[in-house]
């Protein structure tokens, strides 16, 4: 049988920086890979990023333009199949951020799927610094994704104070609670700066399973309640120019709900950028990939 590991989380929440810790921690144990990245956007741009420091360690499959939990279902189920017949010993599948967790049970229970392959631990990242304004089906997804996880992540720790992690805590346990999950978080919690996180860290994240609780589905066609877009800012003068731009996605309101900005841009300066951007957080660096293309993730 072949182990598959779900890494979830909402939009932005860090689920392709987590990889690249986790990866070369199951590598060092001998596992051989195969990452399957779905993006809700056409252009894979996690598939890129994991493809430009793994491609020669493990094989990535890209299913992009589609949300696997609705329309895409049948083509995950194929790469689950395909991937699990090339001899590897684990799956890492990370899924849009608009999964709802509850298809992936559906998947994995399915004959052809269940008797090659076994889950083997749902890890939720968490934005401590996620809106507290998400529209209900929002709020839902990330209900879905937590409630599921033997490991809960915070990202971004090493930004914030204790007690604004403690707030993030309280109002993630209080949309669990909404959502009629009054025991809070189901799994293990950790809140280390991931530059900190050890081996035997990663051990527990591996070894920390998953729930499955009874609930109340809710069932939507993410296509017509999410969007995305493919953007190019070709003409930004500077990096805080691109910053103003990107930042102006995020409060215009002709620009609807945005949830999230990735991609790269260069400037008239000459620089290029990778962007990593969330309505709270954006992260502009300089990166060596010669491309044009940001997508756009949210609602209306």
């Amino acid at each position: 049988m072949v182990t598959v590991d779900l890494i979830t989380g909402f939009l932005g929440a860090g689920k392709t920086t987590f990889l690249r810790h986790y990866i070369p921690y199951l590598k060092s144990k001998g596992e051989t890979l195969h990452i399957i990245e779905n993006e809700f956007a056409d252009c894979g741009i996690d598939s890129f990023l994991l493809h430009s420091e793994e491609d020669d360690c493990c094989e990535i499959s890209d299913l992009s333009g589609m949300c696997m939990c609705c329309i895409g279902k049948r083509e995950f189920i194929h790469l689950l199949l395909s991937a699990a017949q090339n001899g590897i010993t684990r799956i890492i599948v990370e899924p849009s951020g608009i999964y709802d967790v509850d298809e992936f049970f559906d998947v994995l229970s399915d004959p052809r799927v269940s008797q090659c392959c076994e889950i083997g631990c749902i890890i939720s990242i968490v934005d401590p610094l996620l809106s507290a304004e998400l529209s209900e089906e929002a709020k839902y997804l990330t209900f879905s994704q937590l409630l599921a996880s033997g490991t809960v992540i915070f990202s971004k720790t090493q930004l914030i104070s204790e007690n604004q992690l403690q707030v993030a805590r309280d109002r993630i346990n209080q949309l669990l609670s909404e959502k009629g999950c009054d025991s809070g978080l189901p799994g293990e919690v950790c809140t280390k700066p991931w530059d900190q996180l050890t081996e035997s860290d990663f051990e527990d994240f591996m070894d920390s399973s998953y729930f499955r609780m009874v609930h109340d589905r809710e069932s939507f066609e993410h296509s017509f309640i999410f969007q995305s877009k493919e953007i190019r800012l070709r003409d930004c003068t500077n990096k805080e120019d691109l910053r103003n731009r990107i930042q102006s996605l995020f409060t215009s309101p002709v620009s609807g709900r945005v949830f999230r900005v990735k991609g790269f841009a260069s400037t008239a300066d000459g620089k290029q950028y990778e962007v990593n951007a969330t309505g709270s957080l954006i992260s502009i660096e300089e990166s060596k990939v010669q491309a044009d293309t940001l997508v756009v993730i949210g609602q209306r």
